[in-house]
């Protein structure tokens, strides 16, 4: 299923749970091609949804990368400011920024943003979700949920997110959390590629490389 460039309105829908085995081969520049089997786990939904997700009651404080007009990571931990940047790439008509991070791959970690929710307990529903887009062939992002317990990952949840226009993906789990527990949301990229060498690495351009990611919620069903 392909989204349109048509907005918000157009922003395809899918869930789906991805493992994926990988082999690798290096050639003489000291890359290495990554070759993947991709076997999906549980397929739960593919279908265009004419509005995004109704997002009232959103557990993450800053889900578009914005604040007050003005781009901000308020709310986000990130590795490293050269891999994860607030950039002007949005969904057409919803805002003006979106976050961005770079493509992991050999000793590059890529760009990995993450925000925590505390304060939830007892058991029920959260649905995941978020917009975004690849910027080229090769890259992907990711999307992973992680309850933990003194730091301790208790269970995780992870999605493939695999559009080159920009594409709306949910995810559910179900969560029996103490009130001492968090929930972790964490956003990447992963490539096809594996880079030996930092001086190979064309990853930081965020027009050509990586994701772009928006409107990323986490809403507890009733």
């Amino acid at each position: 299923m392909t989204a349109q460039r048509a907005g918000l309105d157009s922003i395809s829908q899918r869930r789906y749970i991805i493992p994926v085995k990988w082999e690798a081969i290096v050639n003489k520049k000291g890359f290495i091609f990554v070759l993947f089997a991709v076997t999906p786990l549980l397929l739960v939904s593919c279908s265009k949804s004419p509005t995004a997700p109704n997002n009232t009651g959103n557990l993450i404080t800053n889900p578009d990368f914005q604040l007050n007009g003005s781009p901000s990571l308020a709310g986000w931990a990130i590795n490293d400011t050269a891999w994860v940047k607030v950039v002007s790439n949005a969904p057409p008509g919803v805002t003006t920024w979106s976050l961005w991070t770079a493509p992991a791959g050999g000793i590059i970690p890529g760009g990995v943003a993450t925000t925590y929710v505390t304060g939830q307990s007892g058991q029920g529903i959260y649905r995941f979700s978020c917009a975004e887009v690849n910027m080229a062939h090769g890259y992907w992002g990711y999307a992973t949920i992680a309850q933990l317990r003194s730091r301790t990952t208790i269970s995780s949840r992870s999605i493939s997110l695999e559009d080159s226009v920009w594409a709306m993906y949910t995810m559910s789990d179900t969560l029996d959390l103490l009130p001492s527990d968090t929930i972790s949301i964490t956003i990447a990229t992963g490539s096809l590629f594996m880079w030996m060498h930092e001086s190979s690495y064309p990853g930081v351009d965020s027009a050509k490389y990586g994701c772009c990611f928006n409107q990323v919620a986490l809403v507890k069903a009733e």
